[in-house]
C-alpha cells in the first residue's frame, strides 16, 4: 500500500513536504506524537435534557413576539396602503 490509498491526496503532500523538509528522523519523531493526543482521549456524552426543555419552554415566547412583530407590520403596511388611498 502506499501513502495516497491510505490518506487523501492534499495530506499525503503536505506529508511528503515535511518530510521533506525537515528530514526523515524529524518526521519518525513527529509521527508517534501525533497519535498520542488521540490514544488519551476520553469518549463523553452530553445531557441534552436540560436544553431540550429550556428551549421548549422559550418557544411560546418567541413565537409571541413573533407573531406581535409580524402583526405590527401589517398594520403598519395596511395604514400606508389606507393612507395612499385617501
Amino acid at each position: 500500500m502506499t501513502i495516497t490509498t491510505l490518506v487523501p491526496k492534499a495530506v499525503a503532500s503536505r506529508s511528503r513536504n515535511v518530510v521533506k523538509r525537515l528530514g526523515l528522523t524529524a518526521a519518525a519523531v513527529a509521527a508517534p506524537l501525533v497519535l498520542v493526543g488521540n490514544a488519551n482521549a476520553q469518549s463523553f456524552s452530553i445531557d441534552a435534557a436540560p436544553i431540550v426543555s429550556v428551549i421548549t419552554g422559550a418557544v411560546t415566547t418567541v413565537s409571541a413576539i413573533g407573531v406581535a412583530v409580524l402583526s405590527l407590520v401589517v398594520v403598519i403596511r395596511l395604514f400606508k396602503w389606507v393612507q395612499r388611498v385617501l
